[in-house]
């Protein structure tokens, strides 16, 4: 471990090469567990309209709303969102500005 780490460090190209895989992974879980969260608002059964019922189709599988979900969070957190995919309800909207506030950091 100690040995790679500095075959790492020596090496300019593979320092940057991993910091870049480390930016990656950590966007890519970040964005994981964020799209989690979503999915989990718009699936609860509740009185209130949610994202899902609103923007994905009804025949639509699991792994569908996962894609939904992974999309929306991605372009929330990478951009301004283009507007396809909102929050519907208060507790959505909550997720999505503290899912803003993560974003700028």
């Amino acid at each position: 471990s100690e040995r790679i780490q500095m075959n790492v460090e020596s090496s300019p190209w593979l320092a940057f090469a991993h910091g870049v895989v480390r930016v990656l992974l950590t966007l890519f879980s970040i964005t994981h567990w964020a799209a989690c969260g979503w999915f989990l608002l718009g699936a609860q059964q509740s009185t209130e309209q949610t994202w899902i019922a609103a923007h994905v189709p009804s025949d639509a599988g699991l792994t569908t709303r996962y894609i939904y979900s992974v999309y929306f969070t991605l372009t929330t957190m990478t951009t301004v969102g283009y507007g396809d995919i909102t929050p519907t309800n208060p507790l959505e909207m909550c997720f999505v500005s503290v899912l803003l506030g993560v974003a700028t950091v």
